[in-house]
């Protein structure tokens, strides 16, 4: 592993397994950054809603809520408080403040007999390209799966063993409610679902915080669903809408209500458009565009840059990934198991 790769850390069956090795290479620290950047702007105390988050994640998806037990145990503070600041931007809905970042999420086929390509950047605080690992999980009642997360744990986008891959845009939500953080809901569509459909039900199904729009796909099939605390609208992406595109503002007009916050979002979907439509196979170079911009710089903690790029290929199923900028920055393979 080079040094400009994302820490690896792998689990067992036991979902608190990989826990003290993010405690190791600086959980402790993302929670002492978010609480900073929460008292800068929200307005409401965040410590009153951290049982009820809790609480949420318990029912709705335990594993989560055992792994962050685990980790706040070794951190000496509150569950619920781990699970808001991995899921964030949806807890910044949920206390109603806003949030910066946005993600550019691609779907593509190098031609119309080759296998899916499901692609997108993670842009983000620089923080967490120094904070953020790739987790590798085999739970005894579940998938195999593997992904890119914060040092906070569970899942922001990843792959399973049967070829569902999950991936994030940001839509922050015009309503929020107390519910499973995205981070906790792909962590249950890798841990739980065996296609790209049974994802959608399961997400169909869970009562989220706030809005993302999640790229679901298999090898076969996809889907894009915007989904909130007010609904959902569920999109199957049929061969000739292919390349897809999504970025930070809402494409489907019966979906949940979002707020325009990313003034990047629509020229980053139209650039990214524009060169999938010239070249379907350029992923993940497409991502080295700095006109729109689709590769971000920044050098404060603070400021929003791409963290990193992840890839999903199959034949063989591989999750790829690159830290930090795309344009200055190789990539690497790994397998699910």
């Amino acid at each position: 592993m080079s040094e400009r790769d994302f820490p690896v850390v792998p689990s067992g069956g036991d979902p608190g397994d990989l826990v003290g090795e993010l405690v190791d290479l600086g959980a402790g620290e993302v929670v002492d950054f978010r609480r900073g950047t929460l008292d800068a702007y929200a307005d409401a105390d965040p410590r009153e809603q951290f049982g009820a988050v809790a609480d949420a994640v318990k029912a709705g998806f335990e594993p989560a809520w055992r792994e962050s037990r685990r980790l706040a145990d070794l951190l000496d503070v509150h569950p619920g408080e781990v699970l808001a600041y991995s899921g964030y931007s949806d807890f910044v809905d949920l206390l109603d403040a806003t949030v910066s970042g946005g993600c550019t999420t691609v779907g593509t086929r190098a031609s119309p007999d080759s296998p899916p390509v499901y692609a997108q950047t993670w842009d983000y605080l620089k923080f967490y390209e120094d904070h953020s690992a790739v987790v590798r999980r085999a739970p005894a009642d579940g998938h195999d799966h593997v992904a890119l997360t914060t040092l906070l744990g569970h899942a922001y986008m990843g792959v399973n063993a049967a070829g569902v891959c999950v991936l994030i845009n940001n839509l922050q939500g015009e309503r929020a409610l107390v519910g499973l953080p995205f981070s906790v809901v792909v962590h249950e569509l890798l841990h739980r679902a065996g296609s790209a459909a049974e994802a959608v039900d399961i997400l169909e199904g869970a009562s989220v915080m706030s809005t993302h729009n999640y790229l679901v796909g298999d090898a076969e099939s996809a889907y894009n669903v915007e989904a909130g605390a007010d609904g959902s609208a569920v999109t199957e992406i049929a061969d000739g809408q292919v390349p897809w595109v999504h970025t930070n503002h809402a494409l489907e007009e019966t979906g949940p209500a979002v707020l325009a916050y990313s003034g990047s979002s629509r020229p980053r979907y139209e650039r990214a458009r524009a060169l999938l439509a010239a070249d379907p196979s350029a992923v993940p170079a497409v991502f080295d565009d700095h006109d729109a911009p689709l590769c971000r710089h920044g050098s404060a903690p603070e400021d929003v840059a791409t963290v990193g790029v992840v890839w999903v290929t199959y034949d063989p199923l591989r999750l790829h990934t690159i830290r930090g900028t795309p344009c200055a920055n190789g990539g690497r393979a790994m397998g699910v198991r």
